[in-house]
């Protein structure tokens, strides 16, 4: 059996596995390759300022989880280099196996939850969603650690909780992050330029039931002011704040040390694609008004002390002195399966044949 070269963003994609995801600067890498259906993986590098190459080759556990098997630099041709890698993916032999004190990664199909989501029905029964599983798939196994609940989640009403863990893993790791799960909370330890963080995901949710699967889409309120300072940001707010009376700065590993929130919104139908102006509008203090001048029409300025609504919730999160521990919000609308389908679809997993493809067992 030989391995099979394969383009930069298939390699890209099963190297969200590493810790720091597809970067080895100063190295980059000049092909990616694979053997066995992608049971096993690697990259060849080169080094520009020096000319040496290397690569990296990691091959997957029995659970599908990938680990790295073989890492070395040096080598003074492409050449030479190839034929190291190839020697390390070893083509043809079985998996890896678990290493003692490991857990087994719990694959996420079948469904064996109870009233099984919408969206993870849509996600694992239509072709046209077939691209996004395999790559929902591929960080799933890329988590370092993901919590016993996680699979029961994503099969039920946590779905878009736990998708937006996923894409939050897949962004970080994207950008050269060192993502870990040591500990149970916060979500991520995040490490990068010498520089440290733990980050907690937090998703806005509706009230009551969550849609499920395909759903008719909701609007934007015609009101700016509403837009801006209303029930978009009365959501934001109240799930920031439930998120904050947990803590998490006095927790011994995140004590004196960054620490952020990321948020996604999932709390109505497509409002990801007309909240986002509502939540600088909270964290600030401040909302912006279209004036007419001599010059034509400006944006000004306006400071805001509260929320519209009965709650009368304080605006002004980072303003607040009790707030002093909170790094940052991270904010990110992409965590749909749309985004998840343009993920796998460079892998070539769209064709009609893609749901009886050997890898969707693996899953």
């Amino acid at each position: 059996m030989l391995i099979v070269p394969i383009p930069e963003r298939e390699f890209n994609l099963y190297a969200l596995a590493l810790p720091r995801g597809p970067n080895f600067d100063p190295y980059v890498v000049i092909s990616g390759w694979k053997c066995d259906k992608s049971r096993g993986v690697g990259g060849v590098l080169l080094n520009h300022d020096t000319g040496d190459f290397g690569m990296i080759a990691f091959r997957r556990r029995v659970d599908h989880c990938f680990v790295i098997v073989a890492n070395k630099f040096g080598s003074t041709s492409q050449d030479a280099a190839l034929v190291e890698l190839s020697a390390a993916l070893r083509p043809g032999e079985p998996e890896e196996k678990i290493p003692p004190g490991s857990k087994k990664r719990r694959p996420l199909l079948p469904a064996t939850a109870k009233n099984i989501n919408g969206g993870f029905k849509l996600l694992t029964s239509t072709i046209t969603h077939y691209p996004a599983l395999m790559a929902v798939g591929e960080a799933y196994f890329a988590m370092p650690n993901p919590d016993d609940n996680f699979v029961s989640d994503l099969q039920t009403d946590n779905f878009a909780s736990r998708l937006f863990e996923l894409y939050l893993l897949a962004a970080l790791r994207e950008q050269g992050a060192t993502v870990s799960q040591e500990y149970d909370s916060p979500d991520f330890f995040v490490e990068r330029a010498g520089h440290q963080c733990s980050i907690e995901a937090v998703t806005a949710n509706p009230k009551g039931k969550r849609a499920q699967g395909l759903t008719s889409p909701t609007f934007a309120p015609k009101s700016r002011q509403e837009r801006t300072i209303g029930s978009p940001a009365v959501r934001f707010a109240k799930t920031l704040r439930s998120k904050l009376q947990r803590e998490y700065e006095k927790l011994p590993h995140v004590q004196g040390k960054p620490f952020a929130l990321a948020l996604a919104d999932f709390h109505a139908p497509s409002s990801m694609v007309w909240t986002r102006e509502a939540l600088p509008s909270y964290l600030y203090g401040f909302s912006a008004d279209v004036v007419e001048g001599p010059d034509g029409r400006k944006a000004v300025g306006r400071s805001v002390t509260k929320l519209l609504g009965p709650d009368e919730i304080p605006a002004g999160l980072f303003r607040d002195p009790a707030m002093a521990h909170l790094s940052g919000i991270v904010f990110s609308n992409a965590a749909t399966l749309g985004k998840f389908n343009r993920m796998g679809f460079p892998r070539g997993l769209a064709s009609s044949w893609a749901l009886n493809d050997p890898l969707r067992n693996s899953l």
